[in-house]
């Protein structure tokens, strides 16, 4: 409920935008197989979003139980 009135608002979920059918899964660390982290950007800036992607590094394995989006954007 909480993603569909974030949506709802105007929001774009910037990992599905650019990874449509990806399920970008960021937990647990040791085996991704639930979605809890997004990297939600309104509307009007979503021309702006270049990347956005899991970072699955090592050293995030080590840093936290589920891995971080990561988003990146024009000026």
């Amino acid at each position: 409920k909480t993603i569909a009135t974030v949506l709802a608002a105007g929001y774009i979920d910037s990992f599905r935008r650019l990874h449509p059918s990806d399920l970008g899964n960021t937990l647990p660390t040791p085996e991704p197989h639930v979605r809890l982290d997004y990297a939600f950007v309104p509307g009007a800036f979503v021309d702006r979003l270049l990347a956005c992607d899991v970072v699955k590094a090592p050293d995030a394995v080590a840093a936290s139980d589920h891995f971080p989006p990561v988003s990146e954007f024009d000026e």
